[in-house]
């Protein structure tokens, strides 16, 4: 089996693998990313794109494969808060930021999405009719439902699924097709 650092060199345009450090948070939320182009390549991922508003942050990430937006926010827990207290108030933060993200794309407030490789490209609405929230935890904590800490998931008008960085990772190299990638997150919501 490849580490990721070979995968990263062999599969087509990704991104090196993340280095240990830096700003609290950035270093799981590149890695997330680094999941995301497992499954989507950077073809289709959009790293912390660009709100209504200059310096404003849409996402962390923004992929576009086919007729599906997934909108990612990364929360990652820096200090020695108790973890379900830190779970529910991160869970929340992301819902808001992803309800917005949800918002400012469905009005048609983003004109434009910069992708790595490709640069600026158009974004019309229309052509992503199906939306899916993502919200990827980094912290230690024993397994929980997050519905159950944050029943306002379930009323987003669109699925949002969470899942922790760990898992997220075993995701990643499971499904590592965009395609089984989203069947999975249908599956979820299905189920």
């Amino acid at each position: 089996m490849f580490d990721f650092a070979e995968l990263a060199k062999l599969r087509f345009a990704m991104t090196s693998v993340p280095e240990f450090g830096g700003q609290p948070g950035a270093y799981e939320e590149q890695w997330s990313q680094w999941f995301l182009e497992r499954s989507f390549f950077r073809d289709f991922v959009n790293r912390n794109p660009r709100g209504e508003k200059k310096g404003q942050e849409l996402a962390d990430a923004v992929v576009l494969f086919e007729d599906v937006v997934l909108m990612v926010q990364v929360k990652a827990q820096c200090g020695s808060h108790e973890a379900m207290a830190w779970a529910t108030e991160k869970l929340l933060e992301a819902l808001k930021q992803i309800k917005k993200t949800h918002e400012s794309l469905v009005q048609g407030k983003i004109k434009t999405l910069k992708n790595e490789l490709y640069g600026e490209l158009e974004f019309n609405p229309s052509a992503y009719p199906n939306r899916i929230g993502l919200i990827i935890l980094a912290h230690d904590s024993e397994p929980y439902v997050a519905t159950e800490l944050v029943p306002e998931l379930l009323t987003a008008g669109f699925p949002i699924h969470v899942f922790s960085l760990k898992d997220f990772a075993v995701v990643a190299s499971r499904f590592d097709t965009a395609a089984d990638f989203i069947n999975l997150l249908e599956l979820r919501t299905d189920i």
